[in-house]
């Protein structure tokens, strides 16, 4: 993470938002950049990613809600292993834990001993697999997955940086989202920022720092935390 999916209920959608939010910094990082030419830049960068054996990174997210006078500030981390295995933690310790292990992908939240369940290989049909296709979408395998997943809005190149805007080709999460700023250098294509304008008018940005490349990561790393006393709920699922 609101203007998102109209036939899901309030309490999905605000699952699906809170899931977006926080991997909204990984998957914009995933999106690629561009410059003069959009194909050619974005060929690059995916060029660039087979260096990628795995990622780390510590990160602060910053929300601007119109309802507050103040923004939310919080610290988080964040784990990659291509080509679809992430962590995302927010909050120190970690108060929302997002995992995807392969297949499903899991939203956690320790301190209610709740897990929400997301399959992600295509079972899931209607507004929320355009929605859970968003999420996947951070990891585009080549330049054809990109262009069909995003539209080029804009680019602005400034101090070594590429600053450009793009938005999910979806409608479906365009109306969650309606657009994206990736802040990139211009040498080797490191995310250094993203920010994400929701449809209800709030903002949200990931700034990264400490980047990791291929560092060694524990064994189970990519493990949904969910112990025997967790509640898992679907809340995809039509409920009775």
């Amino acid at each position: 993470m609101a203007g998102v999916l109209h036939s899901v209920r309030p309490m999905k959608t605000t699952s699906i938002r809170r899931a977006l939010l926080i991997l909204c910094g990984w998957f914009c990082q995933q999106a690629g950049a561009a410059v003069l030419d959009t194909n050619a830049v974005v060929a690059a960068w995916l060029g660039s990613q087979t260096n990628i054996q795995t990622l780390a990174a510590d990160l602060t997210q910053t929300r601007k809600l119109k309802a507050l006078a103040e923004p939310l500030v919080t610290k988080g981390k964040l784990w990659f292993e291509p080509p679809g295995r992430f962590r995302w933690e927010l909050g120190i310790p970690a108060q929302t834990i997002v995992v995807k292990d392969g297949k499903e992908l899991f939203m956690i939240s320790p301190r209610l001993k709740r897990a929400e369940r997301y399959p992600m290989d295509g079972s899931v049909k209607g507004p929320w697999n355009d929605a859970l296709s968003l999420l996947e979408s951070g990891f585009p395998r080549d330049a054809a997955s990109f262009h069909r997943q995003y539209q080029m809005r804009s680019l602005v190149e400034t101090n070594g940086l590429f600053e450009f805007r793009i938005q999910p080709s979806s409608s479906a999460a365009r109306r969650m989202i309606s657009g994206m700023l990736l802040v990139v250098r211009t040498n080797d294509f490191l995310l250094t920022a993203t920010e994400l304008s929701l449809a209800d008018g709030s903002v949200v940005r990931n700034d990264f720092d400490n980047l990791r490349l291929n560092p060694k990561l524990e064994t189970d790393t990519f493990t949904p935390p969910i112990t025997p006393d967790f509640k898992i709920v679907e809340p995809w699922k039509k409920q009775p």
